[in-house]
């Protein structure tokens, strides 16, 4: 089992395709670990020229979560275009080698009359967005240093020791740390509310030779800092910022081992530091986002599409010639074919609006399909690196999980995968946490986030399926004994039902109890800050009782 005695490890041991995708279900590739950058590729079948089948992730629509593996090598979903199960296509989705998605698009006409249906498929780059209450309201913007020569760039939440405001932090992130639209880094800062008095601080061990530094930093109102080098102190004083801006402190040449930042009363969000020669050369931009794909050759049945923040290139191919190509410049595919169906002449369309994403789509010829008949479309997605072969590996199709059910069990055996099928499928990429992108599961694509009291049931949902998927569930709510930041990761209401999960796993495998004892003192570290809470100041006036009494 990956990674199964790391108990500090938020991530799941999956493959870099899966169905990670976030606006319409289809198959995910991590293009980018270090900026969280995505290719996705979504399926769209239709009635030809009548009607697009909602593939949104966000509400139930059309799509249905038709099956699963515990890997997620394979997943299905049937798209419904005529109810109940009248004329359908399901989507099968299968990884050979995490190189290779191969997809089989089964259109079925169970209706007396013939049927015209056609399928789109989009692909494009995203990238992290931000949310604000479970609704998406954008790509997370970051700005980036330029002219950096051999100066050093640290992030500001990197520090080796903190003295703040917050003495828990929520959502995986670090004490003090919160996410700011073009921050630097993962796009997040020690941020003002927590960083403000006089006895609060910030610390970074470096081994440099210096003879200037530089703080970014946003600003409410006119204040200062003070800055230790080894132990040296000066004062920086920081104007009030609209924005974000850079002080730059000059100082006779030395060799630095350690620098402390210290507010003097006012807070003070800070981005990154920057040490050098002559650091204040270096200049901050906003980053820029590509979209667009920097390499697209079209073949007789493929088309190749690389972009700039990926080194992987991607082959989509398929069988029949399709009807065209078009480029769809919007930031909601479904909706954007949904009001163009009728279009099968325009090689690009655009949403009427500023948007920022940019899908190549595929689109079918129509599908003529007799009453009570069926015919299947396929495609290949085939990822690779520049000097790799760029033939795809033979496919390879796993075995879609099923319940076994007793006799009184068997007429609950449908709905029990259909279960099954949502929880393996409520996957997502990216989520930030701990300073990094890791994939996760979620109760739902409309919660981007963590949710600790929801994760815990969902882990024990999984536990029916797979110790591993279960498992790794679990751990992912887990840090290490000690951690400065938070005794477990969470988000939302305070109910430890990590600690449930931890017992159906132990009662469900007593054959895995070794791997489950490398995760008892964080587990215990979980129950004591729970237990303890009925002694904080928190308590209801009322004597009512909280969930941890």
């Amino acid at each position: 089992m990956t990674n199964m005695v790391k108990n500090d490890c938020h991530d799941l041991s999956l493959g870099a395709w899966g169905p990670y995708n976030k606006k319409n279900l289809g198959a995910c590739h991590i293009a980018n670990t270090e900026l969280g950058a995505t290719f996705n590729v979504e399926l769209f079948p239709a009635f030809y020229r009548r009607g697009v089948a909602s593939a949104s992730a966000f509400s139930a629509g059309e799509v249905r979560m038709w099956g699963a593996n515990a890997n997620r090598t394979s997943f299905i979903y049937r798209y419904e275009l005529e109810w109940k199960d009248r004329v359908y296509c399901d989507a099968r989705f299968d990884i050979a080698e995490d190189r290779c998605v191969y997809i089989d698009c089964d259109f079925v006409n169970n209706t007396d009359e013939p049927q015209s249906v056609n399928i789109f498929l989009s692909a494009g780059l995203e990238y992290p967005t931000k949310s604000q209450q479970a609704v998406v309201i954008g790509t997370k913007e970051l700005s980036e240093a330029g002219n950096l020569g051999d100066a050093l760039l640290i992030d500001a939440v990197d520090y080796a020791d903190i003295s703040c405001a917050e003495t828990l932090a929520q959502d995986g992130k670090y004490l003090g740390e919160c996410e700011a639209d073009l921050a630097t880094g993962k796009g997040t800062l020690i941020g003002a509310r927590y960083f403000f008095a006089p006895e609060h601080f910030l610390k970074y061990k470096v081994s440099r030779a210096a003879k200037s530094l530089l703080v970014r930093y946003r600003a409410g109102a006119d204040t200062e800092i003070v800055i230790t080098l080894n132990s040296r102190q000066y004062n920086m004083p920081l104007p009030k910022t609209e924005g974000f801006s850079s002080a730059v402190l000059d100082f006779d040449e030395i060799d630095i081992g350690v620098i402390t930042l210290s507010p003097t009363g006012i807070g003070v969000d800070i981005d990154c530091i920057v040490i050098g020669n002559d650091a204040s050369r270096v200049e901050f931009s906003r980053k820029i986002r590509t979209y667009t794909p920097e390499v697209k050759e079209v073949e007789e049945s493929s088309m190749t599409l690389k972009y700039h923040d990926s080194e992987y290139f991607y082959k989509i191919s398929w069988e029949r010639e399709p009807l065209m190509l078009r480029t769809l410049y919007t930031d909601d595919v479904g909706a954007l074919l949904e009001r163009t169906i009728h279009d099968h002449v325009s090689a690009e369309r655009r949403d009427g609006h500023e948007s920022k994403g940019v899908y190549e789509t595929v689109r079918t010829n129509p599908i003529y399909l007799e009453p009570h008949s069926r015919d299947t479309v396929r495609f290949t997605v085939f990822s690779y690196k520049s000097g790799e072969e760029s033939a795809p590996p033979k496919r390879q199709a796993h075995k879609i999980y099923s319940v076994t059910p007793n006799t009184d069990g068997e007429k609950y055996a449908f709905s029990q995968n259909m279960m099954a099928y949502n929880t393996l499928l409520n996957v997502v990429y990216p989520i930030y946490t701990r300073r990094s992108y890791v994939r996760h599961s979620t109760p739902g694509r409309i919660w981007n986030c963590l949710y600790t009291w929801d994760s815990g049931f969902i882990g024990m949902g999984l536990a029916t399926v797979d110790f591993e998927a279960a498992y790794e569930n679990l751990r992912a709510y887990l840090t290490p004994v000690g951690d400065r930041h938070s005794p477990y990761i969470f988000h939302g209401s305070v109910v430890p039902t990590q600690i449930f999960l931890y017992q159906e796993l132990f009662n469900r495998f007593p054959e895995h109890r070794e791997a489950l004892r490398e995760l008892y003192p964080s587990v215990m570290q979980y129950y004591r800050f729970f237990s303890e809470l009925s002694e904080g100041e928190e308590q209801m006036k009322s004597g009512l009782l909280k969930t941890w009494h």
